[in-house]
């Protein structure tokens, strides 16, 4: 079964088994635990985490923008 990061929804995991049951996200870095084996939770996480990253790159957009005519 198919594990994926509970923080961004990417399936490229690492397994550390001699630190316990650890996962580390190669995506994200998330380290923990906790995975998700539902592969449509997976992907709504995929979609949500892309609108935060669309939404971050435009509000620093709009930031440098007023920056610029400020100065």
């Amino acid at each position: 079964m198919t594990k994926f990061c509970p923080k961004c929804g990417s399936a490229e995991l690492n397994y550390l088994p001699w630190l316990g049951e650890i996962y580390v996200c190669r995506n994200c870095g998330y380290q923990g635990a906790l995975v998700i084996e539902d592969g449509e939770l997976a992907r709504e996480i995929r979609e949500k985490r892309f609108e935060v990253i669309k939404e971050e790159e435009t509000e620093a957009e709009s930031y440098k923008g007023a920056q610029k005519r400020k100065g």
